[in-house]
């Protein structure tokens, strides 16, 4: 099955784990605070010096709408899986 993500205008809140890496934790959209459970996670990109890499983490609200979270050092991107 093929998902389909749509760009979103929101807000991330994160929380440091206990190795100090930030997961994300709830998103803010439209004024409406949704808190949401990772999944997954990875890495995309170059790992080389210089290069823009991602984490992504593809999260779950309570009422199982999916999202996808890609933040690099200077952006935080959102959107919502559009599935069929």
């Amino acid at each position: 099955m093929r998902s389909e993500w749509l760009s979103l205008v929101a807000s991330v809140e994160w929380r440091s784990e206990y190795r100090g890496k930030e997961r994300p934790v709830a998103i803010t959209l439209g004024g409406l605070r949704v808190a949401v459970e990772v999944e997954r996670t990875w890495i995309e990109g170059s790992t080389s010096a210089g290069q823009v890499s991602w984490r992504v983490f593809l999260v779950r609200d309570s009422e199982g709408r999916s999202f996808r979270i890609r933040a690099s050092e200077q952006t935080v991107l959102v959107e919502a899986s559009q599935a069929p």
